[in-house]
Formats: C-alpha cells, sequence, structure tokens
C-alpha cells in the first residue's frame, strides 16, 4: 500500500510513542452510516400498540446497546457525532477487551485525536498510545502542494475491523482507527490510532503493528499534488499523473 508522504508524530499518556493513504475513479469519499435500531419495552412476546405507545416497534436484542459490526461502515449514531459517541465514560465496565468492539472510521472529516484516546482510555488501562500520519510539505525530493486520499470504504472498512480486532487479541488491549480520505492540507492528520492498554510496552506494539498493518494491507490510496505535476503513490514509487 501506499507509503505515507507525512510526517509522523506520536503521544503517549504513560510513555510517548509510535501513518495513510484513493483510487483512480474510486468510490466518492462519503461515509456510510450505521443508524442503530430502536428498541421497544417488553421485549420478548411482541405487544400490540396502544394509544399512549410512543413507538410500538420492537427488536430482536432489545434493552441492549447496539454493536457495530465488521460490516457497519460507522458505528456513530449521527454524522459527525465522532467517536465520543462510542467512547466509554470513566466508570463505564467496558474497560477490557473482551467487552470493547473497536471503533473504526473512514470519512472525510477532520480527525479529533483526544476523541480517539477516550474510546480506548478505560480505567482498566494504564498506558493510552496514540499515532498520527500528518500531511508534510515534502515527498521524494518534490514540493507538495496537499494530499488526496481515496479508499475502496467497504473493504477498507472490513479490513481495519481486522486489524483492530486482532490487535485486541493479540495485546489484549482496546483499539480505535480512523482515516481521512478526500483533499487534506498540508500538516492535516491523514490517520490516526488510539491503544489503550494495562501496560505501555503493549501499547507500543500494538500502535506499531496496527498502523504497519493497515499501511500494507487496506485498500486505501494517495496521490500527492506538486507544483510539477499529480502522483499516485504506491510503496515508495510515484506514477505520473495528468493534472
Amino acid at each position: 500500500m501506499a507509503q505515507s508522504s507525512g510526517s509522523k508524530t506520536v503521544r503517549s499518556r504513560n510513555a510517548e510513542t509510535a501513518a495513510d493513504a484513493g483510487a483512480p475513479g474510486g468510490p466518492p469519499a462519503v461515509k456510510p452510516g450505521s443508524p442503530r435500531g430502536k428498541s421497544a419495552a417488553g421485549a420478548g412476546s411482541a405487544a400490540r400498540p396502544t394509544a399512549g405507545d410512543a413507538d410500538p416497534r420492537s427488536v430482536a436484542g432489545a434493552g441492549r446497546a447496539a454493536r457495530p459490526t465488521v460490516g457497519d461502515a460507522d458505528p456513530r449514531p449521527a454524522a459527525g457525532a465522532g467517536p465520543d459517541a462510542s467512547a466509554p465514560s470513566s466508570g463505564d465496565p467496558r474497560s477490557s477487551a473482551a467487552v470493547h468492539a473497536p471503533f473504526v472510521a473512514i470519512d472525510s472529516t477532520s480527525i479529533d485525536v483526544a476523541a480517539l484516546e477516550r474510546c480506548v482510555a478505560g480505567t482498566a488501562n494504564g498506558a493510552v498510545c496514540s499515532f498520527i500520519g500528518q500531511v508534510r510539505d515534502n515527498a521524494r525530493g518534490r514540493q507538495v502542494s496537499y494530499l488526496e486520499y481515496n479508499a475502496y470504504v467497504p473493504m477498507a472498512l472490513k479490513q481495519m475491523a481486522r486489524i483492530a480486532a486482532e490487535a485486541e487479541t493479540r495485546w489484549d488491549c482496546q483499539v480505535a482507527i480512523q482515516h481521512r480520505i478526500g483533499r487534506l492540507e498540508l500538516g492535516e492528520a491523514s490517520v490516526a490510532i488510539a491503544v489503550g492498554s494495562p501496560h505501555r510496552a503493549e501499547a507500543f506494539e500494538a500502535c506499531r503493528w496496527c498502523i504497519d498493518t493497515l499501511k500494507e494491507t487496506v485498500p486505501i490510496w494517495k496521490r500527492e499534488v506538486c507544483p510539477d505535476g499529480a502522483f499516485w503513490i504506491e510503496g515508495e514509487d510515484a506514477l505520473g499523473v495528468a493534472p
């Protein structure tokens, strides 16, 4: 996959640590929504609506918080709501990977790194490690004006969810990943990963593995736009295209 042309910024609460990727003619940079089902009181046998019922509909699993699945494009309840909607509060029992659904997102909005960190900052975790890939002003000896990212969003989301789930299993941690698509200006974050773990060593290792695996396997592509032309990036290779 494409190598980052962005500088990398790494932050960690317990210790500091340790990037990016559009296909020509790829799908529009639109974030799919994932509506949550409504539940009705008295799940079990279907109840007939009465005059006082606010919502007579019932769904399977009523009474349980809806969890995102691999097929869900966005686990947030509303566009632009941000990962805070899924983040555990300080007293939330979701403090271990066993009860945590990884947060993954691909969209064209700015990445709120602090919100991603709150997604994984359960009170059982002693370390929160984050990686941020951002747009830099140079690559392979050329000046860069801005970047454009595109993705095959449905497959990319599934791959990101698999990466997060595997990391959570291997390192007993919590993971949140978000990637930008569309046009990004210099200094903007293109990808961010946050990992929460009881211990810093596992947080560092999981965070690095997640970004390395994302860049190798997730179908997200990057185009560098420079004063002398535009170039699709594949690894360290720059393929010239018409401006």
